[in-house]
């Protein structure tokens, strides 16, 4: 009985971990996004929403510029 608690809080923590961990990975992909970085921007006050869609329109047309496989 006590070594399955054992085990059950193991599985637990180590779950809440990988949990905490995947959220790390998404938050840091989405500020690493130039995009993110530009929603974030905007989002900020720090641009004008005239410089947000004419950024935005130029990052998604250099996306569409690169090779098959180098845009994410």
């Amino acid at each position: 009985m006590l070594y399955s608690l054992i085990l059950f809080g193991i599985i637990g923590y180590m779950w809440m971990q990988v949990k905490r961990l995947r959220a790390m990975n998404a938050e840091l992909e989405r500020r690493l996004d130039p995009l993110g970085i530009l929603k974030e921007r905007y989002a900020r006050g720090e641009i004008s929403r005239e410089e947000y869609f004419r950024m935005q329109n130029d990052l998604v047309q250099e996306r569409a510029a690169l090779p098959v496989g180098r845009g994410s």
